[in-house]
């Protein structure tokens, strides 16, 4: 900042230095550790993943609810606090470009100089087309050497610092866009022990090590104030549940896809020229019946939610109340949640018997029908 800095200390114990400025603000530069093993030798290298200090295992509070301030306004003052997890401090010695970014570059050091920017050719481009976009890659082990989550960070040259939340992967269906105001989905805490990271980069969808993996420490930063179950039995448990909700929101996402494919198949066929005696539009109708029944069951009848009626619970209401009694605790599950556990699993055993037969077996059957009867084309169908 263009203020002169009266004043700087040194927090010896987090290695933070912290400046206090004549326009009475504290900056606090995190951790600079990494400055100290900075060298002109150093720095001629292609990249380096500096040691990363032990992170705290614990959960963050939201004091104000969604955000750092919550909804109260930009008058209100808030500073940020250093990044939860384990912090990966890294330098690149230069930008990580496309082949197209690369010859972009080249061709405006040309033209400063005055020089002629010749034309790549249609195979160049097409090359530069087809290339994938280049990605800085963090892999996360376990003591065991089992990779617990891949990170990503910025491709610039220069320093860099990413945080890995200390969470496995969300195994939940893919969704490209979250709901505005929903909670973001979060993969379960990963247990206190020793972990190593590996930096790398990817071009073109080839993976290339960059540098020694360095080690670190997760420690619990708080004793619980009731017996809690051992963190490895509890993160052991909890990740059955996440691979239960794998398999739940795939089941929800393909029905619901399938539903989509089943209306268009309802407007192909009133637009089309088969025989009037067949029997595809009584066929769509009882397949739409089906899995109207077996989506009931994994989600809940919204219908009946609006009208306030007392209904069985769903099978990802029984997952989504294990998740949220863990989600903001260390304690582990208690034993309610094992019990909802067991009786989502056995629920999910029936449900997914009768969806995987109709949506692996029956309506690839009924699509064979439609293409044999000229019924137009609708996606979800093999191509003509």
């Amino acid at each position: 900042p263009n203020i002169p800095f009266r004043d700087l200390v040194i927090q010896r114990r987090e290695n933070d230095l912290v400046g206090a400025s004549f326009g009475r603000s504290f900056y606090i530069l995190d951790d600079y550790s990494p400055l100290r093993r900075i060298s002109q030798t150093a720095l001629e290298e292609e990249a380096i993943l500096f040691p990363v200090k032990d992170a705290w295992r614990y959960i963050p509070r939201r004091p104000f609810g969604r955000g750092t301030v919550g909804y109260q306004g930009t008058a209100f003052f808030s500073a940020p606090n250093p990044p939860f997890g384990a912090i990966f401090t890294y330098y690149l010695k230069h930008d990580l470009q496309t082949k197209k970014a690369a010859r972009i570059e080249r061709e405006r050091e040309l033209a400063t100089t005055g020089e002629n920017t010749p034309y790549p050719g249609w195979d160049k481009l097409k090359e530069e087309e087809k290339e994938a976009e280049p990605t800085i890659v963090f892999t996360v082990r376990d003591n065991q050497g089992e990779v617990v989550r891949i990170v990503s960070g910025p491709l610039t040259s220069g320093f860099h610092r990413v945080a890995w939340d200390l969470r496995y992967p969300v195994v939940e269906a893919w969704k490209a866009k979250i709901e505005p105001f929903a909670q973001a989905p979060q993969g379960v805490l990963a247990p206190p022990g020793t972990y190593s990271v590996e930096l790398a980069k990817r071009t073109d969808g080839l993976l290339t090590p960059l540098g020694d993996a360095q080690k670190f420490e997760v420690i619990q930063l708080t004793k619980t104030t009731l017996p809690a179950v051992d963190a490895d039995e509890a993160t052991a448990f909890l990740l059955d549940v996440d691979n239960l909700k794998r398999a739940v929101t795939a089941a929800v996402s393909a029905g619901a896809e399938s539903q989509k494919q089943l209306d268009l198949i309802g407007g192909a066929l009133s637009n089309s020229a088969h025989s009037t005696s067949s029997t595809l539009e009584t066929e769509l109708v009882e397949f739409k019946k089906r899995l109207f029944v077996l989506l009931e069951a994994l989600k809940n009848n919204k219908g009946r939610s609006y009208m306030k009626e007392p209904r069985i619970p769903s099978l990802t209401q029984r997952l989504s109340v294990i998740q949220a009694g863990n989600r903001n605790s260390t304690y582990g599950p208690t034993k309610s949640h094992r019990q909802v556990f067991d009786l989502a699993s056995k629920e999910f055993a029936a449900v997914r018997g009768d969806l995987h037969a109709l949506l692996e077996v029956d309506l690839p059957a009924f699509y064979q029908r439609l293409e044999a009867a000229g019924v137009p084309w609708t996606p979800g169908r093999p191509m003509p």
